[in-house]
């Protein structure tokens, strides 16, 4: 081997190899001091990649288990609230069955009623009060309501309110001469002169269940004014989309009596301001109310007149010839259009009315989150539709053909809501025609009740009440197994959450994780290797160091 000294190329060889040595010996110390094979990308750039999204869906399967305890807390606090109101439930039903036992005096069911009513009072505390984190978890916000009358409005009979004002009284004969639909017609109110001269009806609806959207709501409804005597039929209907209102005095090429008013609600924020709409509407319409005082025209053929009061109020006034006739819906062709559904039913088509749900999220994905709908318990909704006496007709009528008795049966509880108890307990009493009647009269005067109707203060009244708190029981019961089920639903999400987690960081771990035994085995070697690479590099220098001697 030549000597030189300008260029050791042994040292440079040995150099380079403690070099890489050393590169090796800081990367097995990294991955024994980190405890991980995977430092960083560029051990492995694709292995690096799906770790990093493992971990990523880690810390989200970590959060979304938080997210679904958070949920069953809520869900506890609002289970806890129910069975409250259950068990202020029970008392009502309690107190009502006290109260409905003869050995009460009314004295005796006065002091039931004063109880009866502070734990009524009790259950819109419990309503109010039952929130978390400022979430008001039991005002219908998240859930269900039912009832078509809620939102929609009560509109299958915009004139119940209407009453005798001035030397009027109700009429029993609620059957027009005018034909409509090809028969006579059946109104729904009556009146007629209480002595034999003009008579006033008062126009009143400010008990109308209109909702909140009070003009669009009663937007294309109406009610037709009939005459007993005739055929002549006078049409009212509302228009939301305008504040002008529009007179038609030959609405109907078949009947020459026949006139129409549309009046513009546009502007209508409160049912009780309608009469005054429809007052000002026909007095601006009609032509004959060019120079109209406080009485106005609708149909001067008639005498049909409407007036304001002194006391502010408004009414139909109408010679005493013919009883004045009131029906909702309006007249298009001869046949009747009802605004709402009126079949015997004054509660309206039966219409869960379905809100913005509680949203718990469960999953990495912007999608993947379960729906908390947590029902109305106040008052008003704290209750089951009661059987109509249509309904218990049919059933009546049906009775020899069971497959139809069984699928209308079925089409009341399903599809109306009716409580299915109603109907047990009327088939149960069928065959005692006195029970059975007494029955039925319970459920008329439970029908369209809610908790704040209910009274206790007589034996008859104590039955009712029975009958509307079972039916609140019944709808408090349903809406604590919902969330019973929501609770068992979370608790099986949350072990699947924390199973995935627990399944993922393993996969992660496999990638990241260094196996330390043999990190150590390879940090060892690649320690020895240094030192080794370190006394080489020294021998190399020495050889140079040796050709120095050669010069001396």
């Amino acid at each position: 081997m030549s000597m030189v000294v300008k260029n050791n190329l042994e040292a440079v060889y040995t150099l380079n190899t403690l070099n890489k040595n050393s590169s090796a010996l800081q990367k097995s110390l990294e991955k024994v001091s980190i405890g991980q094979k995977i430092v960083s990308a560029k051990d492995d750039s694709s292995a690096y990649s799906i770790s990093e999204k493992m971990r990523s869906q880690i810390r989200s399967m970590d959060q979304d288990s938080r997210n679904v305890q958070n949920g069953s807390a809520l869900l506890k606090i609002a289970a806890g609230g129910i069975d409250s109101i259950i068990d202020e439930l029970r008392n009502l039903k309690e107190l009502s069955i006290k109260s409905a036992n003869d050995t009460n005096s009314d004295v005796d069911r006065l002091t039931i009623q004063k109880e009866f009513q502070q734990r009524v009072d009790n259950i819109t505390e419990l309503v109010n009060s039952t929130n978390y984190n400022g979430l008001t978890l039991m005002g219908g916000d998240y859930g269900i309501r039912i009832g078509g009358k809620v939102e929609a409005g009560d509109l299958s009979d915009l004139t119940k309110n209407f009453k005798p004002y001035s030397n009027s009284k109700v009429s029993s004969n609620l059957t027009s001469r005018c034909r409509l639909n090809g028969s006579y017609v059946q109104a729904q109110h009556s009146f007629q002169s209480n002595n034999g001269s003009t008579y006033k009806v008062e126009v009143n609806f400010s008990e109308l269940e209109a909702g909140t959207d009070v003009a669009n709501n009663l937007n294309g409804k109406g009610f037709i004014i009939l005459c007993s005597g005739c055929s002549q039929y006078l049409n009212i209907k509302f228009d939301s989309s305008t504040d002008s209102s529009t007179y038609n005095s030959s609405p109907d090429p078949g009947n020459s009596l026949a006139r129409e008013y549309t009046i513009g609600i546009k502007s209508l924020t409160n049912v009780s301001d309608l009469a005054a709409f429809m007052y000002n509407g026909i007095k601006s319409s009609n032509p004959a109310n060019s120079s109209a005082g406080d009485t106005i025209v609708i149909d001067i053929k008639h005498s049909v007149n409407m007036e304001k009061q002194a006391d502010g109020k408004y009414t139909i006034n109408k010679g005493d010839t013919y009883a004045l006739q009131f029906l909702t819906g309006s007249v298009e062709n001869g046949q009747v259009i009802a605004s709402d559904d009126f079949s015997g039913d004054p509660e309206g088509p039966w219409d869960p009315k379905t809100y913005s749900p509680l949203k718990i999220h469960h999953g990495a994905k912007a999608n993947q989150s379960m729906n908390i709908y947590l029902n109305d318990m106040s008052l008003k909704f704290l209750r089951k539709r009661v059987i109509y006496d249509t309904d218990i007709g049919e059933l009546e009528e049906l009775i020899e053909e069971k497959e139809k008795y069984d699928s209308y049966k079925n089409y009341l509880i399903t599809t109306k809501g009716v409580s299915a108890d109603d109907i047990s307990n009327l088939e149960a009493l069928r065959e005692d025609s006195e029970k059975y009647n007494a029955y039925k009269e319970i459920l008329a005067g439970a029908r369209a009740k809610t908790l704040d109707d209910a009274r206790v203060y007589t034996a008859q009244k104590a039955k009712i009440a029975i009958r509307i708190v079972e039916g609140a029981i019944d709808y408090a019961t349903e809406q604590a197994a919902s969330i019973g089920a929501y609770l068992q639903r979370l608790e099986y999400t949350d072990k699947n959450i924390i199973t995935s987690s627990e399944n993922t960081q393993s996969a992660e771990s496999v990638i990241r994780d260094a196996d330390m035994a043999k990190e150590m085995t390879d940090y060892a070697k690649n320690n020895l290797l240094m030192q080794a690479s370190q006394s080489m590099l020294a021998h190399a220098n020495q050889d140079s160091s040796d050709v120095l001697g050669l010069l001396q």
